[in-house]
């Protein structure tokens, strides 16, 4: 075929110069303007390599080869199209569908990167076939083989079954053996591989490679595009999620009752998590059955007959092992009870509380792999809050009644189950903590845990205000800090959406005190931010010491606060001294303060010592002060000595 093109152009381009050159010859002529014809000819010459052949050439396409000129045409459109997409999910279809029009084929599968795997994210082929929900990891063969190749096209042979993981519960087809797929198309972005696209066959033009440049400069435009656009979507559906967490925070503290909780929980989930189906299943007073508390998208003639029991059914087994489930394709799941017939996957998760599990959300979908491990993660953080606020309901609930003793032991067990059971263990930072409340539940919260590898979270606060009242704040507030100090923010703005939440409620008082530092053991440094805490102190070998005071105000003063971060670069054997005002408001029976130089005074004296002998000491320098058995405020201290080893 490309002889042919090049004859029929070379001869058209001889007869055009011959004409171009006999007109010349007749109104200027060789012979008396010489110089003049010469030019001419050679403007001749150039017009017709430059602008006449192109021309010429697309001309012989058409006639000679009308379906690859189309092709070619319609390559260079797709790449005009797809800058033009307002969306990633307009991307993806736009692609699917102009490479099954180009292609002139009826099976497609668009792959792209997401986190560990490459999963389909745009498929066509004819019925029965489904494609729809499969994906396979970083190192399956394929994806393996692909990011070895160099070349645009590949020819391949895979089934279904050859792509989809073992563990995925992929339906069973009647063509989920058949070699499908004939051919691979690499996506890559600066080298690297972020997706592929499978197609059943490829037109001869492009097999041939006599289409490989308009075709490789389109796929790769394409692969640089759907990589921007994807991105771009990611950021934006993590944007909606912190403004959904945010608001659910927001609202539900205020809630009055469960069935308002989880009407706000359910209406702001569906931006961000669209479900089909969804419901809230409570655990029975029996501790056996399952109450079907609230519920969307059920035929509840259907559903309401049905007896469920803790241990059974998707629902059932999520509550009982206190664990998430995440079902890709719930056609493969045994356990599953049909509560309609549409549902294809579903992602349950427990709600849970202290040592009690309350019951489990659940959001059901009609696609295939409809949710994600990040959309679990997401819905368990949301299930984390509305536990603690259905344990504060059910408390304040109670505390009308004659079981406020009972419920005062669980409200302390609540409490305790919140706050970090155990002391980190390092071999470069020796910690210790003293927590000693005044009454059977606290206003007083720590964080001490790890974060990563040699870094780790030293947070101390208070709540203003005692009793049950500073306890329920205490809880919600703690559950917000959980759910914020997961994002990695930066401790600043961890500080701030924090004041924000509790600022925005002007119709209770809710302010809090709060210290939060991390503290990296292999460089040694110490990062923090203070909103309006006693400055804890870092106390050196020679006995001198410093205040931690860097931040802001109090949480829930000011909406509009700041809180800047300091770094403090520690030295061998710095001890750092975190504690609460309960310690330092301390009264002896003159009325005088026991104040932070009290606690100066007993850690300068036992400074050599180890750091849980100088907790232990500082505690009973505090009682000793009140000479009472019974403090009148909470009192918590932390201590953490930095005592890198030698490498």
């Amino acid at each position: 075929m490309r002889w042919t093109e090049r004859f029929l152009t070379g001869f058209i381009l001889i007869m055009l110069l011959s004409i171009w050159t006999g007109l010349i010859d007749q109104f200027v002529g060789f012979g008396e303007h010489l110089f003049t014809a010469l030019i001419l000819q050679a403007v001749g010459i150039v017009l017709a390599f430059r602008e006449t052949q192109s021309r010429i050439k697309k001309f012989v396409l058409r006639v000679v080869a009308p379906t690859y000129y189309d092709r070619h045409q319609r390559l260079r459109q797709l790449v005009s199209r797809v800058r033009e997409a307002k969306s990633y999910a307009e991307m993806l279809e736009l692609v699917k569908n102009s490479l099954l029009d180009i292609f002139e084929i009826d099976v497609i599968a668009v792959f792209v990167k997401q986190g560990p795997v490459y999963r389909i994210e745009s498929a066509a082929a004819p019925s029965p076939i489904v494609l729809e929900g499969i994906q396979c990891t970083l190192d399956h063969p394929l994806p393996t083989t692909l990011r070895q190749s160099k070349n645009y096209l590949v020819q391949v042979k895979y089934s279904i079954e050859d792509l989809a993981d073992d563990d995925q519960g992929q339906s069973a087809l009647s063509f989920q053996s058949f070699k499908l797929f004939r051919y691979a198309i690499p996506l890559r972005t600066e080298g690297l591989l972020t997706g592929f696209i499978l197609v059943n066959k490829i037109p001869d033009d492009i097999a041939s490679h006599r289409l490989s440049d308009i075709f490789l400069q389109t796929i790769d435009q394409v692969a640089v595009a759907l990589d921007i656009k994807k991105l771009a979507h990611r950021l934006e559906i993590e944007a909606d999620k912190k403004n959904v967490l945010a608001t659910i925070s927001e609202r539900i503290n205020s809630s009055a009752s469960r069935a308002a909780l989880f009407n706000t929980i359910l209406d702001q989930l569906e931006h961000v998590m669209p479900f089909d189906a969804c419901g809230v299943f409570l655990t029975g007073k029996d501790e056996v059955t399952i109450d079907k508390f609230l519920q969307r998208g059920y035929d509840r003639r259907r559903l309401n007959p049905l007896k469920l029991k803790i241990g059974r059914g998707i629902v059932g087994k999520c509550i009982a092992s206190r664990k998430p489930f995440l079902a890709r394709d719930i056609r493969m799941d045994k356990s599953y009870i049909s509560g309609r017939n549409e549902t294809r996957s579903e992602l349950c998760v427990p709600i849970i509380a202290g040592k009690h599990c309350w019951g489990a959300i659940n959001l059901e979908s009609n696609h295939i792999a409809a949710y994600t491990t990040e959309d679990q993660q997401f819905l368990e953080t949301i299930a984390i809050q509305t536990g603690i606020v259905i344990q504060s309901l059910d408390l304040q609930n109670k505390m009308n009644g004659s079981q406020l003793g009972d419920d005062m032991d669980r409200a302390e067990q609540i409490q305790r189950s919140l706050l970090p059971k155990s002391i980190p263990n390092h071999s470069d930072i020796e910690f210790d903590l003293v927590f000693e409340p005044s009454m059977q539940i606290s206003g007083d919260f720590f964080d001490l845990t790890e974060q990563t590898t040699d870094k780790f979270l030293l947070g101390i606060g208070d709540v203003i205000g005692k009793g049950i009242p500073g306890a329920l704040l205490m809880s919600n507030f703690y559950a917000s800090y959980q759910s914020e100090i997961k994002s990695t923010r930066p401790l600043g703005e961890v500080m701030r959406f924090l004041n924000q939440k509790l600022a925005e409620d002007m119709d209770i008082s809710r302010e809090v005190t709060f210290f939060l530092s991390q503290l990296d053991a292999r460089r040694g440094v110490l990062r923090y931010v203070n909103a309006g805490h006693p400055p804890p102190m870092i106390f050196h070998r020679d006995g001198t010491w410093q205040r931690l005071e860097v931040g802001g105000p109090i949480l829930g003063a000011d909406n509009n606060a700041e809180y800047p971060e300091a770094e403090i670069a520690l030295v061998k054997d710095d001890l750092m001294v975190l504690y609460t005002d309960g310690a330092t408001e301390a009264v002896d029976g003159s009325g005088q303060l026991f104040d932070e130089q009290g606690v100066i005074d007993c850690v300068q004296e036992h400074l050599g010592a180890r750091v849980d002998v100088i907790g232990s000491a500082l505690l009973e320098r505090i009682y000793r002060f009140t000479k009472s058995n019974n403090l009148k405020d909470d009192v918590t201290i932390i201590l953490a000595r930095y005592q890198p080893q030698d490498r």
